[in-house]
C-alpha cells in the first residue's frame, strides 16, 4: 500500500472512532454551564441585553470566555445560537479525537492500538481539568482548548512549527489559563530534545499570537 493509501486509511479509523465516541457521548445543549455561556452570547450579538445584569457585566469585563463567546455570536448570525454551540462541539470533538488518534499513532505501529486510545481518553475513567471533565456532552471552552493544545503537540513531535504555534493560539484564545499550562509543558520537552531553535521559534511565535489576550486582561485589571 503507498503512503498516501495508509494516510487514508488512518483518517479512515480516526473518523469511525470519532463517530463511535459521539454516538457513545451523545450532545446536550445546556448542559454542564452553558447555562451561563447562553446570556453571554445573547450579549455580545446585543449589548443592550440585560443592560443591568451584574453578571453580565463581570463576566464582559474580564472572563477566559470572552473570546469563545465572541466567536460563537458570530457563527450564530447564519448558524442560530444552538446550531453555533453544536457546530462548535462536533468541531472541539472532531478536533480532539484526531488528536488523540494521530498522538497515538507517533507512539504505537497499530491503528488498533490508536482507535483503542480514542476510547480510553475520551470514554474511560474521567479526570477533571479546571473543574471539567476531559471530554463532555456539550461545549465548554475547556473543551474548545484542549484539541488545540494536543495538535500543538503532535506537530511539535512532527517538527512543524508553525502548525504547532497556531494550534497554540487558538488554545489560547479558547481557554488563556488552559492553554497557558500546556504551552509551559512544550519547554522541557523541547529543552530535553535538544531542540532550542524550535523551542525559539515556537516561543516567539505563541507570544505574537497571544499578546491580544495578555493586552486585554492587563487593561481590563487596571
Amino acid at each position: 500500500m503507498t503512503d498516501a493509501g495508509r494516510g487514508r486509511r488512518d483518517w479512515d479509523w480516526a473518523l469511525l472512532a470519532g463517530a463511535v465516541v459521539l454516538l457513545l457521548q451523545g450532545y446536550h445543549l445546556g448542559g454542564g454551564d452553558q447555562d451561563e455561556y447562553y446570556p453571554l452570547v445573547r450579549r455580545a450579538l446585543d449589548p443592550a441585553y440585560l443592560p443591568g445584569d451584574y453578571y453580565l457585566n463581570s463576566a464582559f469585563a474580564l472572563s477566559p470566555r470572552l473570546f469563545l463567546i465572541k466567536a460563537l455570536a458570530l457563527a450564530s448570525g447564519p448558524l442560530t445560537i444552538p446550531g453555533a454551540f453544536l457546530a462548535f462541539y462536533l468541531a472541539s470533538l472532531t478536533l480532539l479525537v484526531l488528536a488523540i488518534y494521530f498522538l497515538a499513532r507517533e507512539i504505537f505501529p497499530s491503528r488498533a492500538a490508536a482507535f483503542v486510545a480514542v476510547f480510553l481518553a475520551t470514554l474511560g475513567p474521567r479526570y477533571n481539568i479546571n473543574s471539567q471533565d476531559f471530554l463532555s456532552g456539550w461545549l465548554t471552552n475547556q473543551g474548545a482548548s484542549l484539541p488545540c493544545g494536543l495538535l500543538c503537540y503532535l506537530f511539535l513531535l512532527r517538527g512543524k512549527i508553525v502548525p504547532a504555534v497556531l494550534s497554540a493560539g487558538l488554545a489560547t484564545y479558547a481557554h488563556p489559563q488552559l492553554a497557558v499550562g500546556m504551552v509551559a509543558l512544550t519547554f522541557p520537552w523541547l529543552a530535553l530534545e535538544r531542540r532550542w531553535r524550535d523551542a525559539g521559534w515556537f516561543l516567539a511565535g505563541w507570544l505574537i499570537l497571544a499578546a491580544p489576550v495578555g493586552w486585554s486582561s492587563l487593561d481590563l485589571l487596571q
